[in-house]
């Protein structure tokens, strides 16, 4: 083999090692430092609600204001995360059962729970809360549209009678018009619950709140 070839032969050798090797090494996430570089500065990012709002009653507002009353007020049901069974988890309401027809659903009540103001949650808070909404026909008051009447046959249990059947686990979880109040802040006006008035019995309690 002539000098010339060995030559050309041994620059394709030392270039094809040249490429194995950098193929096999370490790369960087974008926009991360490689190893043994110098650490750079780190930044937080925090995102915010840009929107605002201006009522804090659960009975006449929604939208935005649901991030606030999930903390502070609660619903007889909840959602579970998407694609988890069941669809329907308990709330203020540990089980139910629903007649054959459709039309009937019977809640059972958590027993022991308490309102801030210190009322016990009963099925007349339930009732009034309902019908205070169905009442002011606001937001998204149209959810018990299905609603004829509401009976409490006792403490700790709540009948819903519909006009026609409606999936009433599903309406009771709504983040709009189902939180529960205190019997005694229903017939509150917004003004009251914009001074930091709350009604619920939630984790949290609304300490100030500036518009």
């Amino acid at each position: 083999m002539s000098r010339t070839k060995s030559s050309v032969l041994l620059f394709f050798l030392l270039s094809g090692l040249a490429l194995l090797v950098a193929g096999c090494a370490p790369v960087s996430p974008a926009g991360m430092p490689a190893t043994g570089a110098a650490p750079s500065e780190r930044i937080a990012r925090q995102a915010a609600e840009a929107t605002t709002f201006a009522d804090l009653n659960p009975a006449t507002a929604c939208v935005t204001q649901a991030w606030v009353f999930g903390n502070v007020y609660e619903t007889l049901t909840r959602y579970n995360v998407p694609g988890a069974e069941p669809f329907i988890l308990p709330g203020l309401a540990t089980d139910w059962e629903v007649s054959d027809d459709g039309m009937t659903w019977t809640f059972h009540l958590r027993e022991g729970v308490k309102f801030h103001d210190g009322a016990e949650f009963t099925a007349d808070a339930v009732k009034a809360t309902v019908d205070r909404n169905r009442e002011l026909n606001t937001c998204s008051a149209y959810i018990y549209s299905a609603v004829e009447s509401i009976e409490t046959p006792d403490p700790l249990t709540v009948v819903f009678n519909l006009s026609a059947p409606a999936p009433m686990d599903a309406t009771l979880a709504s983040v709009f018009n189902a939180w529960i109040m205190s019997p005694a802040a229903v017939d509150k006006e917004s003004a009251w619950f914009n001074e930091g008035g709350d009604a619920g019995s939630g984790p949290y309690r609304i300490a100030q709140f500036e518009p």
